[in-house]
């Protein structure tokens, strides 16, 4: 997922965030450097002390939900599970 993507989709979903530059602030190199092995991967989404490394939309809203539930649309639908997602999941609960 590139930046620009990600950073359109919270501003469509109004989900409040802050915008950091790596390349005009070097604490934020710093702060992306951290989660991502040394590397400058963009987006790393930092929520708390957990950080996300090339995200989509739908796993930071999953983090938020647990980190910071105001911040996540009322209305967000977490996506379902495809056919071979269920049963990846019937699979793991040992359900056949």
């Amino acid at each position: 997922m590139s930046c620009s993507s990600l950073l359109q989709q919270l501003d469509t979903r109004g989900v409040p965030h802050r915008r950091a530059g790596i390349w005009s602030e070097p604490n934020a190199a710093v702060r992306v450097r951290a989660p991502a092995n040394g590397n400058e991967t963009v987006p790393t989404v930092t929520i708390g002390s957990s950080s996300l490394v090339a995200p989509d939309i739908h796993a930071v809203l999953a983090l938020a939900a647990g980190l910071a539930p105001d911040a996540v649309p009322a209305d967000d639908e977490p996506p379902q599970p495809g056919r071979f997602g269920r049963w990846i999941q019937a699979e793991l609960s040992g359900a056949s």
